[in-house]
């Protein structure tokens, strides 16, 4: 059985990320890895793997390629998770759906949870729970248990949301020898779209995550930027970014890396 877990850190519940992470887990779907409902966002393309996909227009947060990164031909079905950390419309509860086989996979919005700055206390490094009574330890379990991550967050300021990057920081949970094992080799792929057309302005947020995923020892399969697409939207009239998006899906399910 495999389990994806989207994580999607935009604001915009609808937008650029949300369609575009939805897209990726969309076209797993399509590989037969799991049928997902869609948690209410927009869906987009953009560059993997350094491949820039025609460097495709689309407005919300910079994006770059990095290395892992497959161009917009490069991916589209995969297993994968998604959280968004969007704050409009609730949705407290992820949809769960399963799909071909026992395969499942989940959406969450990280703007519908509460997850609190990391204290630097390393309490979890003794092998104890994070001191932290908030939603980030039910996502814990979440993570573990997750076959394939697929992180989505748009461009504010040249770096990823302040909601994705409170979950990032919270991955110190996993910087030890008792909780280093559940996070290992563990699939994931990440999804950044951003207004500037130009490329290099996401490439500081795909290089961000691809230096915490190396030092985690996860197994990063593709990095998908989308330049150009800042207003909600912008992405679904981009469709070699759409294209992209599928392609780094596939290339998940097949755990390409």
């Amino acid at each position: 059985m495999k389990h994806l877990l989207g994580i999607i850190g935009s604001p915009r519940r609808g937008g650029n990320t949300h369609i575009l992470v939805s897209r990726v887990v969309e076209a797993a779907a399509a590989c037969g890895v799991a049928a997902v409902r869609p948690a209410g966002g927009e869906s987009g393309g953009a560059a993997v793997s350094g491949v820039s996909p025609g460097r495709a227009a689309g407005k919300e947060a910079s994006g770059e390629n990095a290395a892992g990164r497959l161009s917009a031909a490069d991916t589209a079905n995969a297993g994968s998770s998604v959280v968004d950390g969007m704050t409009r419309e609730n949705t407290a509860t992820p949809g769960n759906v399963r799909g071909r086989g026992t395969d499942t996979a989940d959406l969450v919005f990280l703007a519908d949870l509460r997850i609190e700055e990391c204290d630097g206390c390393h309490v979890c490094w003794k092998g104890k729970p994070c001191i932290k009574k908030d939603d980030m330890n039910g996502l814990y379990r979440r993570i573990i248990e997750a076959d394939v991550l697929v992180l989505g967050t748009p461009v504010y300021w040249y770096g990823p949301t302040a909601a994705m990057k409170a979950f990032i920081d919270r991955f110190v949970y996993f910087n030890c020898p008792q909780n280093r094992k559940k996070i290992r080799d563990k699939r994931v792929a990440v999804v950044i779209p951003f207004e500037e057309e130009k490329m290099d302005t996401g490439e500081f947020v795909a290089s961000f995550f691809t230096r915490c995923f190396s030092y985690l020892e996860m197994k990063q399969v593709g990095a998908l930027i989308a330049p150009g697409v800042g207003e909600r939207g912008a992405v679904l009239k981009k469709p070699e970014i759409l294209e992209a998006a599928a392609r780094l899906g596939r290339r998940l399910e097949k755990g390409i890396e």
